[in-house]
């Protein structure tokens, strides 16, 4: 009798086992039924379907990716800037910008851009003032070195496919006719958390101008 009762217990175990086994494979499969249905209403659907661990692991490795843009005002494709002004010196507008190519947003994103030091960098969209921050950092123009001042700019938040741009002004030499061009030398760099390893977008331009 013994032995029979054992025997009956451990039937039931291994049917409480199968039971329990059961249950959490329906609920794997309705809810999998569900995310699909919802990604089949979703324009993104494409990027999300897949077994439901196929969809989780894509959610942890989902991160942002920047493609940084920066343009001057009139400036051709080599960057140079032809000007007209009798002036000695003219403000030479900048577009620093950036896209999100990546599938997840970014929250706090921060824009530093490297200027020539002394050429008076500033925002142009009204913002509170924010003062020049201190860098030894230096940029190669040729065969010299120039000293930078660093301009930051912080975006509470950057989704996916957003490009938001700034614009900002910098103060530079017209030479004389003749005499050639000023060569103004720019970085710009972009940061946020959810940026994956290794993305740390960087770029470089150097943009003159020349009296027409």
């Amino acid at each position: 009798m013994q032995l029979i009762a054992a025997s009956s217990g451990y039937l039931w175990a291994l049917v409480a086992f199968l039971v329990i086994i059961g249950l959490i494979v329906g609920v794997i499969v309705v809810l999998d039924v569900r995310r699909k249905r919802s990604a089949d209403a979703s324009d993104e659907a494409g990027d999300i379907t897949g077994p439901w661990y196929r969809v989780l692991r894509a959610r942890f490795a989902a991160h942002a990716k920047f493609v940084l843009t920066l343009e001057a005002d009139g400036a051709g494709p080599d960057g140079e800037v032809l000007t007209a002004s009798a002036n000695s010196t003219v403000g030479l507008r900048l577009h620093v910008g950036l896209t999100n190519a990546g599938a997840a947003a970014a929250g706090e994103t921060t824009m530093k851009v490297l200027v020539p030091r002394g050429s008076d960098p500033r925002w142009v969209d009204g913002d509170i003032a924010v003062e020049l921050e201190p860098t030894t950092e230096l940029l190669a123009l040729g065969d010299s070195q120039v000293e930078m001042s660093c301009l930051t700019k912080v975006l509470p938040q950057v989704g996916p496919r957003d490009n938001p741009v700034a614009t900002m002004t910098v103060t530079v030499r017209v030479p004389p006719r003749g005499e050639g061009a000023t060569r103004i030398p720019i970085r710009l760099r972009a940061f946020a958390e959810e940026l994956g390893v290794g993305e740390d977008p960087v770029l470089d331009r150097v943009f003159s101008v020349r009296r027409s």
